[in-house]
């Protein structure tokens, strides 16, 4: 085997080996999202928040949806459905927002007891859109007026 050869093998065994220590990686750009979700201003316990990125990224994909469930306090932290590793945040960009009870919650105690959804209009689920800074934010807020 020849010193160019030899150079060669040594650099792929090199980077192979730092692609299964370090994983591939997440090819989307993401940023760090949070925020909180209130029905006519007062919070909303055990809402699930997903973001479905809608802008197609450089390699003809739109990239992985991100969730979150907010607190007693209606705070919620995304993070990304990335097969193999633990992602905070959203991909950038335009996303489709949905806002659903958290499957087998009834009610929101002391805000409406009396009927089998908080949604406004009694519908499963609102469905907005949020465009993600690339810096991220802190205050991706939902307020869901009850009619």
């Amino acid at each position: 085997m020849t010193i160019a050869k030899c150079g060669m093998l040594s650099t792929t065994v090199i980077l192979t080996g730092i692609m299964v220590l370090t994983g591939c990686g997440n090819p989307f750009p993401t940023a760090s999202i949070s925020g909180t979700v209130t029905i006519n201003g007062q919070p909303a316990p055990k809402i699930v928040v997903q973001f479905e990125p809608e802008s197609e990224q450089k390699n003809g994909t739109v990239g992985y949806g991100a969730s979150g469930l907010t607190d007693e306090n209606g705070h919620y932290e995304l993070m990304l459905a990335h097969p193999n590793k633990d992602i905070k945040g959203a991909v950038v960009g335009k996303n489709k927002v949905t806002l659903r009870m958290l499957p087998g919650e009834e009610t929101v105690p002391g805000i409406r007891d009396e009927v089998p959804s908080i949604l406004p209009g009694g519908v499963a689920a609102i469905i907005t859109e949020f465009d993600v800074p690339a810096k991220g934010t802190q205050s991706a807020d939902f307020n869901l007026p009850l009619e």
